[in-house]
């Protein structure tokens, strides 16, 4: 649709759906109604709109899926409540919607798709429905303003680089009765005000620079319980500040470089589960002193 000049748009209670791209770079576009009628919002449907600034939903909604991309770049787009019909939102949903600054995610939906809220620069708050199973890769990328994350306990996988650059987190908080099991690539990496992490004992798998510059880490604790443990190459590289941590005893694998740069270190106890140590493990740990092996007699 050509819509240069389009400033408001009434949409029919009588539509069911909003197709592809039907709206997409409408310069002054500044709100949008949308009736309880409508059950799929297309992919970039609103895309590129710089001006919307209000999104609404009627009460009683029906919408059960917003595909792609549907409202990517709405610069000015500060507030948006999705309805909790929602079960379905499509990867870079909101993307770069640079104004954007909280979020509550509806209960009905189980995943939060790549790309979702990346570059959400003003995004401060985001409340996760109780049935969110996985966190997909780059899903909060270079959210700047993010200083707390809750992560249900129904969550079972947090992708590639989904928090990475997030600077303002100072807390990541898992459930007791977390069901994570693998923590991606990057997935944690240079969140400057981190200071604490507790992994959940269900965790298997830590990808390759995961907590990579987190330099104001300097405690890591993992909960008694976790089996069969593999920490990827880099994981815990340049973390900094990190003065205290110990491996639980199940821990399998640990990669190389895991802990360089790691200069406030300055003792380790390694499980005798340990099947496979990487290279170059401590390099650049300055205050390491100690270095002990644990066995098992029998």
């Amino acid at each position: 649709l050509d819509c240069l000049l389009l400033e408001d748009v009434q949409i029919s209670s009588s539509l069911t759906a909003i197709k592809h791209h039907t709206f997409m770079g409408c310069p002054k576009l500044t709100k949008i109604f949308i009736p309880a009628s409508i059950e799929f919002i297309g992919k970039g449907a609103f895309k590129n709109c710089p001006s919307i600034a209000q999104v609404s939903f009627e009460n009683l909604s029906k919408i059960k899926k917003i595909e792609k991309n549907a409202f990517e770049e709405c610069k000015l787009l500060a507030q948006i409540s999705l309805p909790s019909s929602l079960m379905s939102i499509g990867s870079g949903i909101f993307r770069s919607d640079s104004s954007l600054t909280e979020i509550n995610i509806p209960s009905s939906v189980t995943s939060i798709n790549k790309f979702s809220f990346k570059e959400c620069i003003s995004l401060e708050k985001v409340s996760f429905p109780s049935k969110l199973t996985s966190i997909d890769e780059y899903a909060f990328y270079k959210c700047f303003s993010l200083k707390k994350i809750i992560i249900p306990p129904s969550v079972t996988s947090i992708g590639e680089c989904a928090f990475n650059i997030c600077q303002k987190i100072t807390e990541i908080e898992f459930d007791k009765a977390s069901s994570l099991i693998s923590i991606g690539k990057q997935a944690f990496s240079r969140l400057l005000c981190l200071k604490k992490i507790a992994i959940p004992s269900t965790v298997k798998s830590i990808g390759s620079y995961a907590f990579l510059g987190c330099s104001s880490l300097d405690c890591i604790l993992f909960e008694s319980g976790n089996s069969d443990l593999y920490i990827g190459e880099r994981a815990f590289m340049g973390c900094s500040s990190l003065k205290q941590m110990s491996f639980p005893s199940s821990t399998k694998s640990i990669d190389d470089y895991a802990f360089s740069g790691c200069k406030l270190l300055k003792k380790i106890v390694l499980p005798s589960s340990l099947t496979s140590i990487g290279k170059n493990l401590f390099f650049q740990c300055l205050t390491l002193t100690e270095i002990l092996f644990e066995f098992n007699y029998k």
